[in-house]
């Protein structure tokens, strides 16, 4: 058996780098690309996004109770406004009212709605509504004009008497 010289050798290692490195790519690419969002509750408020807390300090300005609004991160850091996230709390007229006009809502069938619903509960359960049965759904003016900046998504689910809130920022 003759040995192989060098220039055989580096003819080896390139070949082998040249089957290699799409491998090697890939798995770098996908490392680098990962979704590292943490994805969950809420509870501090400094935490949330900076349009959420605004919501909600509309809803407290209007005396009405806050102890069981929660936040929940879907993408995003926490306290960034460039993030996506869901909100729920018990429902009552009021509530809806300083909501819709917060917002400035408009009715929409629940068709538009089903996008969002899918996104939330393919990630965490209980923080949207899972069947469009007794559920109203509004989105901003400016979500239905397709703008850019916060846009918002609200069901209004009467059987487990919840609001739900979906913000999203759109560059």
């Amino acid at each position: 058996m003759t040995k192989m010289g060098w220039s055989g050798k580096a003819f080896l290692l390139w070949v082998g780098l040249v089957l290699i490195s799409p491998l090697i790519l890939k798995v770098y690419v996908d490392y680098a690309w990962r979704d590292t969002t943490p994805v969950g509750p809420l509870p501090v408020i400094a935490d949330w996004p900076e349009p959420i807390r605004d919501i909600h300090r509309a809803i407290k300005d209007a005396d009405l109770d806050v102890t069981q609004f929660q936040v929940c991160l879907l993408r995003g850091k926490p306290g960034w406004v460039d993030s996506t996230a869901v909100c729920r709390v018990p429902l009552s007229a009021p509530l809806l009212k300083v909501v819709a006009t917060a917002l400035d809502l408009k009715t929409i069938p629940s068709s538009d709605a089903n996008r969002i619903q899918s996104e939330v509960n393919s990630r965490v359960s209980g923080w949207w509504p899972t069947s469009p049965v007794d559920v109203e759904y509004f989105a901003c003016s400016h979500s239905l004009a397709g703008g850019e900046g916060p846009l918002y998504v609200v069901a209004v689910d009467s059987k487990s008497n919840k609001l739900y809130i979906h913000y999203h920022f759109n560059f």
